[in-house]
């Protein structure tokens, strides 16, 4: 199966350990498109040990996002956050996977960041330390400002080769693959 590590950069990663293709997913936790996306983004690194995919924090939220004018996602920081305070327990893919599962979970029942740590068992203490550690929040802005200065204004957004994909990977993307056309990718439109 895919294996799991940390860039240079500090950057969670998901994938092969000597990827033909590495992708650069900018995402949000509250947006619904970044879901699906995820899902077949998980896929496609299940299905090829070539392919990496890196995760990047654009929370479409004012509170943390200067490109943001006005209130839209408005926990999508805080969910960033979470999922960084899990990966300082080793837990972040889990984390993510459950963030962008339960989403409206998380949103209907407005689930603290507690609860949602609790939901994958967390070491609290440490957890709660995270959360109010200014690293954590410094690794979304880091993010944030790298999606900025790309000039990113929509999630997902996904970075190959320097080339920017809205929403979904193409499979034109993936081309250097030769089983690229067996891939689990959305059909170009």
């Amino acid at each position: 199966g895919p294996r799991f590590g940390q860039s240079e950069h500090g950057h969670p990663w998901v994938g092969g350990e000597k990827p033909a293709i590495e992708i650069h997913e900018f995402t949000d936790y509250q947006c619904p498109h970044c879901r699906r996306a995820h899902m077949l983004a998980r896929k496609l690194v299940g299905a090829d040990p070539r392919v990496r995919i890196y995760h990047r924090h654009l929370p479409l939220d004012m509170a943390c996002n200067p490109a943001v004018p006005r209130p839209f996602h408005d926990r999508a920081c805080e969910l960033s956050r979470i999922a960084v305070c899990a990966g300082k327990q080793g837990r972040f893919w889990e984390m993510n996977d459950f963030l962008f599962q339960h989403a409206e979970d998380i949103r209907n029942r407005n689930l603290s960041t507690e609860d949602i740590a609790r939901r994958l068992e967390l070491d609290l203490d440490t957890f709660r330390c995270c959360m109010d550690d200014p690293q954590a929040t410094a690794v979304v802005d880091r993010d944030l400002a790298e999606a900025n200065e790309m000039g990113l204004r929509g999630t997902p957004a996904f970075v190959i080769d320097g080339k920017v994909h809205y929403g979904k990977i193409p499979p034109e993307a993936l081309q250097r693959l030769d089983a690229g056309a067996n891939l689990p990718v959305e059909p170009s439109n």
